[in-house]
């Protein structure tokens, strides 16, 4: 067995003969001179017993030595002693593990003793630091069991040949095995189904993973337990390696995602069966827009052939009314030259009817013209007042018989406007016509006045039957009338409401009304005292 050694470091120190003498037989002494060195010395053969450091030594290099050795874990438990006269004032601020040194070297049998006592520490010291570190190596290990037995997630070993090494508890739950009936097993065929649902590879993907590991950090895979259920896992992994670089085992911690798969699952079906309802309403809809825009084309021809047929059976019933009219007139006349009086009522009441006719004949025809956009504005100037008037002595004897009372108001005189005669003439017509037709021994008041801002109003007012708030939201629509029950009493229809707010519009104003149903009612004209160009 080779000698025990003691190292010394000094540069010609006084004290190193006497310290040479004070250490027992059977040491091999070494002298060192550059303190850098130390922990090279230290492990060039057998560790030291003891190693003596002239402190006068420790500014020029020594602590940089010391330093190695204290963190070398093979020479952390030397005992080191230092020793000069000017030790405590070079070890005054400095901690290096030791705090044994000689000021002043004592006599040789008490240096002697000393040299002995730090000897003998050494075992005793390398013993309680490698207990110290068994002890701490239990404490780790049983943490590191603890945490393996109670985390919750899987914890799983594999060998580089795919076996299973080890598996925490609550893997072993997770997946319904005990440990004995899946150690050592295959990965694949145990816990890893070789292909998942989707078809996906999952034995060739495992044995990639054993070759890269790398690649596979974070992997999500459909795996198996012990029934045969399919769970899906988020699996984190991490290669072990050997000291050659080789693999000796992979690492894996995962975690239940079924619930999250399912989830997207759901959502993808959800999604796919949107996109379906999407597509069904998408085709729907072109469908129903293909046959809107066939109907719309049906209606536009029907529109144009109606009112081509009605233009041109307005055309030939005028043609005989006409005829009518003037042989009635003819027929008038003749009877009053030769006295035949009685029959003046029977050709007053033809020319009547055949006049009622003709007014209907046109309200069609300019109905027609209207829808069909081929109504057109005649500006012309001419005196409002005298406009207005006319209408009026052209409804008077029908308000008349009807016992009504007509006033004509005005409160100063408009003078000229700008605007279609003929439509404004036939628009005013058609509110005295409806006045004088509703209204029964009451007032027809008609007022003419030049609002600010350049426009002009004709209000005819009456006292008639009034029209129903209901009614008045469609009264300006075609084929409306006042009275739609199956025995209604009062004629028309109900063209003339329609034709007068058209009319209006096209020269550039409205109409609007106000009623009370049995107080009567109000319609005004509003228009501007030049039409738009």
């Amino acid at each position: 067995m080779a000698n025990q050694r003691v190292l010394i470091v000094h540069q010609q120190a006084p004290e190193v003969p006497r310290i040479r003498g004070a250490i027992e037989p059977g040491y091999d002494i070494e002298e060192l001179h550059d303190p850098a060195a130390m922990l090279t010395a230290c492990l060039r053969a057998e560790l030291p017993s003891l190693v003596l450091v002239e402190a006068t030594l420790l500014p020029r290099g020594g602590f940089e030595g010391l330093g190695r050795l204290r963190a070398d874990v093979r020479t952390r438990a030397l005992p080191i002693l230092f020793f000069g006269n000017s030790a405590s004032d070079a070890l005054s601020d400095v901690d290096l593990g030791e705090d044994c040194y000689l000021r002043h070297l004592p006599q040789h049998e008490d240096l002697a003793l000393r040299m002995k006592t730090c000897l003998g520490a050494w075992p005793c010291r390398a013993k309680v630091d490698v207990d110290q570190a068994r002890s701490g190596v239990l404490r780790s290990r049983s943490a590191c069991n603890d945490f393996l037995h109670n985390a919750n997630s899987v914890i799983l070993r594999v060998d580089p040949e795919g076996r299973i090494r080890y598996m925490n508890e609550f893997g072993l739950r997770f997946f319904g095995y005990d440990a004995p009936d899946i150690m050592g097993r295959p990965v694949v065929g145990t816990i890893v189904p070789a292909e998942e649902s989707s078809g996906r590879n999952l034995a060739g993907l495992l044995d990639d993973l054993r070759r890269h590991p790398d690649r596979y950090a974070k992997l999500d895979n459909e795996n198996m337990r012990s029934d045969g259920s399919r769970v899906w896992v988020a699996w984190t992994n991490k290669a072990v390696l050997n000291d050659d670089g080789t693999l000796a085992e992979v690492l894996s911690v995962g975690n239940d995602i079924s619930d999250l798969k399912q989830a997207e699952e759901d959502l993808r079906a959800i999604r796919a069966r949107l996109e379906e309802m999407v597509e069904e309403r998408t085709a729907q809809l072109s469908l129903a827009m293909q046959e809107a825009r066939a109907a719309w084309k049906a209606a536009e021809a029907a529109s144009k052939a109606k009112s081509t047929f009605l233009a041109n059976m307005s055309h030939e019933l005028r043609t005989p009314l006409n005829a009518i009219i003037g042989y009635a007139e003819m027929a008038a006349e003749q009877a009053r030259d030769l006295g035949a009086e009685a029959i003046q009522p029977d050709l007053a009441r033809v020319r009547t009817a055949a006049h009622h006719l003709l007014a209907i004949i046109n309200d069609i025809l300019d109905i027609s013209m209207l829808e069909a956009g081929k109504a057109v504005v005649e500006p012309s100037t001419f005196d409002l007042e005298e406009l207005v008037r006319e209408c009026v002595e052209v409804v008077r004897p029908e308000a008349e018989r009807a016992g009504n009372r007509i006033e004509l108001r005005a409160a100063k005189p408009c003078g000229q406007i700008r605007s279609d005669r003929g439509k404004l003439r036939q628009a005013v017509g058609h509110l005295l016509a409806n006045a004088a037709r509703f209204t029964t021994d009451g007032v027809i008041a008609v007022r003419v006045r030049c609002a600010d801002g350049g426009w002009v109003e004709v209000t005819v007012r009456d006292t008639g039957i009034g029209i129903a708030d209901d009614q008045q939201q469609r009264l300006f629509q075609p084929f409306t009338q006042v009275d739609e029950s199956p025995t209604r009493r009062y004629g028309g229809t109900g063209l003339g409401l329609a034709i007068t707010r058209r009319f209006c519009r096209m020269l550039g104003g409205d109409v609007t009304c106000t009623s009370r149903l049995g107080e009567g009612s109000a319609f005004t004209i509003r228009l501007p005292r030049e039409v738009p160009c």
